[in-house]
């Protein structure tokens, strides 16, 4: 027989690459400290309850496999050689050190080591085939054989040395031995191999029975593995219970004998954990109604299919209609259900799908999870829009009742300082948010409109800022109101909320830096956005219907110096707790569509965006620039002597009182916001200008 004095070492257990390794490289792996840290973790997670994390920690730990030499994997076609090394696995041993010197001390143990949940002992032993000769090649199936034998003799050896019963799942020929901190762990190289003995006579009855039964299950197994193929459904990581749990339904109904079935299981899917597959055959195995329901042939693409598998589309559709009212909601992009027992509309979850398979299935309606999603998800649902059928369903506005002017009511703002020569900022306000509100509409019904004005609350904590925005929209489109607070960060999911929602409130957007500032004024203005949302497999262009406001506590918080128009901010003074207001969201609505429809405009012209610029003056950052130019020049009055000066004569006359780095860019920019003239001259243009006296 041929025997290697290496091992395969594999990254983790379910790495299918791995590398050849001597003995005492193991050894070294397991005393030293490398392993050390991720071992206690372990033992931490899974002392505390934590059994999760202790799994994740477990599964990334390396492994190797002591009975034999692999190539490229651990099933039997990557198995290239015995190592002559067989293991013993204690779980729970009561007294753990006592159990360390008897299986150190013993002859035969090759190794010992703890377990990595610390409460268990590993042995290796080696064993030596009696009349075998060195260089003697074994195939797969003779060295599973080999191995049972090995596995069985050492075993009971050491379970009787300890007195105590061995784990039997450990007997598969390429069961993982998992790494873990030990640095007591000991080797003996001379230790003394068990011989084992094959008997390969059979009774002529059972062999027979033996070969027919292989048969059988070899050719379940090879169409059960193309049917799967088919199906997409692969034996990898994250799929691991699902493609074993494919595998014993079908071997299940295809008639295999059970303890075939459980036999091959856990020598085919030897890396993943014996005990699962076992759970899993057995659960599958206990649907006994099922045994043998289905032939073979019925397994092959193209052939005829069992007539309880023949169900169409028409089917499906019909047993969904029995169950529920669907719609498609064009806004979410997803799929929504009524039943009798509902009183509202609810999304389509997947435990929700899951149960609607299952009581098909029961139901002798056999099809796949994924028919029955390709079907919700198809135009047999109906398209709905939230925000028409709302609107559809007010009633007339009377077309007296100014209902948006109690709502602004509400809200008590202040003048502002500085530049603002605003008579009534309520008015101003009032002006400000009708438009931003028939602005809203329009975007949420006309897909070629979309609200490019920021409607903005400032002052201090508590005056229910963000509340009145909460509660602008009725109960039945609250859902489409969204509250973003961290406003210093613009993201995709921020691309497709303008999608998705009626109104985005930014928070504390006094906090905003400048570029999310100018990311925020790009998003703005965006007509579609066309992104792909997250699980879908394509990009959609979508249009723009959201509008914005925004809520903040510090009073200057613009910094653009190109120009803030899109801005609508004010300070409130106090606000009416909305909790305590009974909104007519009927006549709020009415109004707003019945204004958009007679051509209000919900737009600025000329004269109104001069208000508001001067208006705006008193929510921008200081600039530097404009605050020099105007303590130092003014414009002149009627005929009134000038100066013609170009923006480096400013700056040089500036640097007379004050030495500071100014730019004439920026000088330039901040004298024509400032509207200063100019006038064109043989030395270019120049601005007219007073310059004060100091």
């Amino acid at each position: 027989m041929e025997r290697l004095s290496q091992t395969s070492i594999f990254k983790n257990m379910y790495c299918q690459d791995c590398r050849g390794a001597e003995w005492q490289e193991v050894v070294n792996m397991i005393t030293g400290g490398t392993l050390a840290g991720e071992t206690d973790k372990y033992r931490y997670y899974a002392a505390n309850g934590l059994d999760n994390s202790a799994q994740v920690i477990k599964k990334r730990m390396p492994a190797f496999t002591p009975a034999v030499i692999c190539n490229g994997g651990r099933r039997p076609d990557n198995f290239v050689a015995l190592t002559g090394v067989g293991m013993c696995d204690f779980d729970h041993v009561e007294d753990v050190e006592r159990a360390r010197r008897l299986l150190t001390a013993d002859a035969h143990a090759m190794m010992v080591y703890r377990t990595i949940s610390g409460k268990g002992l590993r042995v290796l032993f080696r064993y030596r085939v009696k009349g075998a000769k060195d260089g003697d090649k074994a195939d797969a199936r003779s060295m599973a054989d080999i191995y049972n034998v090995a596995f069985k003799t050492g075993n009971e050896y050491f379970a009787r040395l300890l007195g105590c019963e061995a784990d039997g799942q450990c007997k598969n020929i390429g069961r993982l031995s998992i790494m873990c901190h030990d640095c007591e762990a000991a080797i003996n190289p001379g230790c003394v191999p068990l011989e084992i003995e094959l008997h390969c006579e059979r009774k002529p009855a059972k062999r027979a029975d033996g070969k027919k039964h292989h048969a059988q299950l070899q050719r379940a197994v090879k169409a059960i593995e193309a049917k799967l193929e088919r199906e997409g459904v692969e034996y990898r990581k994250g799929t691991y219970n699902k493609y074993v749990a494919r595998t014993g339904y079908y071997l299940n109904k295809l008639g295999v004998d059970a303890d075939d079935a459980l036999k091959w299981a856990v020598e085919r899917f030897n890396d993943y954990d014996a005990a699962c597959v076992t759970a899993i055959m057995k659960s599958c195995y206990s649907h006994t109604d099922e045994h043998a329901s289905m032939r073979v042939q019925a397994m092959g693409a193209g052939r005829a299919k069992p007539a309880a598998r023949g169900v169409d589309v028409t089917a499906i559709e019909d047993f969904l209609k029995s169950r529920a009212r669907f719609r498609y909601n064009v806004i979410t992009r997803k799929t929504e259900y009524k039943t009798d027992a509902n009183e509202r509309w609810l999304e389509v979850s997947d435990r929700f799908e899951n149960s609607l398979w299952s009581e098909m299935n029961k139901a002798g309606l056999h099809v796949r999870n994924i028919e029955l999603h390709n079907v919700i998800m198809s135009d047999f649902v109906a398209e709905w829009n939230p925000f028409k059928e709302y609107f559809d369903n007010l009633p007339a506005w009377d077309g007296k009742t100014d209902y948006i002017g109690r709502l602004t009511s509400m809200v008590h703002v202040k003048k502002g300082d500085l530049w603002d020569d605003t008579d009534n900022p309520q008015e101003l306000f009032d002006m400000c948010f009708r438009k931003w509100l028939v602005g809203m509409v329009a975007s949420l019904l006309d897909k070629d409109v979309v609200n490019n004005a920021i409607i903005v609350l400032i002052g201090r904590q508590g005056i229910y800022k963000t509340t009145f925005f909460n509660y602008l929209l009725p109960e039945e489109l609250r859902p489409y109101f969204h509250t973003k607070t961290n406003s210093d960060t613009m993201t995709k999911d921020d691309r497709l909320s303008l999608a998705e929602y009626a109104i985005i409130c930014l928070e504390e957007i006094d906090s905003m830096r400048t570029p999310e500032l100018n990311q925020l004024k790009a998003l703005v203005t965006t007509r579609t956005i066309n992104e792909r949302a997250a699980y879908s497999r394509y990009k959609e262009n979508r249009t723009h219907i959201a509008s914005f406001c925004g809520t903040g506590n510090n009073l200057q918080f613009l910094t653009d110096p190109t120009g803030n128009r899109r801005w609508l901010p004010f300070e409130a003074d106090y606000i009416d707790d909305p909790r305590t207001v009974d909104y007519n969201y009927d006549g709020i609505y009415s109004q707003a569509l019945a204004l958009w429809r007679g051509g209000m405009a919900y737009w600025f012209n000329n004269s109104e965006i001069s208000t508001m610029a001067r208006h705006i003056k008193s929510f921008e950052v200081p600039n530097v620039e404009e605050e020099l130019i105007v303590t130092y020049y003014r414009q002149p009055e009627g005929n009134e002597a000038y100066k013609l000066v170009n923006a480096t004569n400013i700056i040089e006359h500036i640097n007379i009182f004050i030495k500071r780095a100014l730019s004439t860019v920026k000088v330039g920019a901040a004298m024509r916001k400032l509207g200063f003239k100019q006038k064109a001259t043989k030395h270019g243009r120049m601005y007219i200008v007073v310059e004060r006296k100091k």
